[in-house]
């Protein structure tokens, strides 16, 4: 079978769901001849990706923001934008950065993308939006893109801190709801050294795996390659 040259969280969660989905998927990059489920929390999220990309470029102005998404969802963005940007003097901030470090060299990397980022004042914070239900994002990912960001860039884990930020319409959130779910706290060196030992044997179990086989669970129900032929569990 075909080893995966990359590791990332997502890729590592898809095996946990099922390790012929991720080969399917991640490795062998197939397409399945399904075609895709749109969600609105899917759409909201292509959408507001690209549109925060522009936003931050100084490409669009708030006004396309609102045009595009609704203005329910403007003042979440706007409060959004003066909190962690207007806000902070002498800041360095950017969109789309890549971080990784080597599980296997030469040969098995891990890899993490940074949504958005900014750095003030020494302290670098990185961003990841969500759409969707927010309880369902995973903390240890937040780790998992600091130690990623520091090994990469040779940072500090004190110097470096992660959250969460929630995208979806106005009309959605409760009345003293946040659109911050984050750490809090920036990991100790402890807890890092943790989460890379933890990637490190999941990689690992990744890696190894000679037999790919299907497992059935919550995610077959949606899954991409149910009733296509290739799962023998849902043919």
């Amino acid at each position: 079978m075909k080893k995966p040259h990359t590791a990332s969280f997502s890729a590592l969660d898809a095996y946990d769901q099922c390790p012929l989905k991720d080969y399917l998927t991640n490795i062998l990059k197939k397409k399945s001849p399904k075609p895709r489920k749109y969600t609105k929390e899917l759409k909201l999220g292509n959408d507001a990706h690209g549109l925060i990309e522009k936003f931050f470029k100084g490409e669009i102005k708030l006004n396309v923001v609102s045009r595009k998404l609704g203005p329910g969802w403007v003042p979440r963005f706007r409060d959004l934008a003066s909190r962690y940007v207007d806000k902070q003097k002498n800041t360095v901030h950017g969109i789309e950065k890549f971080a990784s470090w080597p599980i296997l060299k030469g040969e098995y990397t891990f890899w993490a993308r940074i949504d958005y980022w900014f750095l003030a004042k020494g302290h670098l914070t990185i961003i990841d939006w969500k759409t969707g239900k927010l309880e369902y994002a995973k903390q240890e990912q937040l780790q998992w893109n600091i130690l990623a960001t520091c090994e990469t860039f040779g940072l500090k884990p004190r110097t470096v801190e992660a959250m969460f930020i929630g995208l979806k319409p106005l009309d959605e959130w409760t009345d003293h709801e946040d659109t911050l779910i984050s750490t809090g706290k920036i990991p100790a060196r402890p807890l890092l050294a943790e989460a890379k030992r933890e990637i490190r044997k999941r990689a690992m179990l990744r890696w190894r795996d000679e037999k790919r086989e299907p497992k059935e669970g919550w995610s077959c129900s949606f899954c991409d390659w149910n009733g296509t032929g290739h799962c023998p569990l849902k043919p």
